[in-house]
């Protein structure tokens, strides 16, 4: 299956995840995050970008990056091998630290801006890593003491994340803590969720579009209009799709059902083969997702990795199968 294009637009703000093969320690120590904070610095000062919210975890790391003229995965490819690195050399080591794939969502409203600091900069709190909002502001492996303190690595954008409250300095901060120490829910940010499949954009829930588990969908955060924009740039097309989250479920419902009935690894269904069962199990999802999913002949033959005539044929001319 091909990669998701990466929505790498000029002035864009993206909430990154990345984690480590096998989920391993991501930091032996201090000295390690150290390290990880000067090959963050580096790149920000080479490339122009700036970081508006971060946090170093156990496994993962969280970043909400606002990118200039450079590309979100060039940025992000300079500071995940230098880190790499330092980290196979410093612990006598060789191979991957971190999982190929990168997760990032573009929040194209900035209207939500606010949310996805908090959530970033709360997750040592909801982790368990630390006790307390008021412990967070001595903690140093999150921007959020920096924005209490006043005193930022190179690269984190400070006076950008106060600027959003508006007032003097003090007022913005003191209006910042009390967003942080709000009684809202950490674990999921504000606004709505949508993947962006190669027609249109799909509803989905934040939860799903924050976890690490599907690195390949690209995610989008912000209004059906904003998010709807985007896709319309990104596909080229002035007509999209936009599917809630039921007929989104449903598909995948169908192609979960497919895969166990006939007992195949995901991969089977949008591979070459032509084998008598593989057949038989796209003709089985096929006819499903045409007649139950309402999908067209040509978006059921993206799912299965076909073409718009060989999903007709599987319809008109494997009838037998499909009864």
């Amino acid at each position: 299956m091909s990669r998701r294009v990466r929505l790498d637009q000029t002035d864009s703000l993206h909430h990154v995840m990345t984690r480590t093969v096998e989920r391993r320690p991501l930091f032996e120590d201090d000295t390690d995050r150290v390290a990880f904070l000067d090959a963050f610095s580096g790149v920000c000062s080479l490339t122009g970008t700036r970081i508006l919210a971060w946090a170093l975890m156990g496994t993962h790391i969280h970043l909400l990056a606002r990118c200039a003229d450079y590309p979100l995965s060039g940025f992000m490819q300079q500071i995940l091998s230098r880190y790499a690195r330092y980290f196979n050399r410093r612990h006598d080591r060789t191979g991957h630290l971190f999982e190929d794939r990168f997760r990032s969502i573009l929040v194209n409203d900035e209207s939500y801006l606010l949310s996805v600091i908090r959530y970033i900069h709360l997750n040592p709190v909801a982790s368990g890593m630390v006790d307390s909002v008021e412990a967070l502001g001595k903690y140093p492996w999150t921007g959020h003491r920096a924005i209490v303190t006043g005193v930022a690595i190179n690269g984190q954008d400070i006076d950008g994340v106060l600027a959003l409250f508006g007032g003097s300095r003090s007022e913005a901060l003191s209006s910042y803590l009390d967003m942080m120490g709000s009684d809202s829910p950490a674990w999921e940010y504000a606004g709505e969720g949508f993947i962006l499949g190669r027609k249109g954009i799909v509803s989905s829930r934040l939860s799903d579009l924050i976890s690490m588990d599907s690195p390949r969908r690209t995610g989008l955060l912000g209004d059906v209009e904003s998010s709807a924009a985007v896709a319309r740039s990104v596909i080229g097309s002035g007509s999209i799709a936009v599917r809630n989250r039921a007929e989104h479920e449903k598909v995948e419902a169908i192609l979960s059902e497919t895969l166990s009935r006939f007992d195949l690894n995901p991969g089977s269904l949008t591979g070459s083969s032509r084998n008598g069962a593989i057949t038989e199990a796209r003709a089985f999802a096929a006819k499903r997702l045409v007649t139950e999913a309402g999908l067209s002949f040509s978006e059921t033959g993206r799912l299965l990795g076909m073409t718009r005539q060989g999903v007709n044929y599987l319809l008109n001319c494997k009838s037998k199968i499909v009864r």
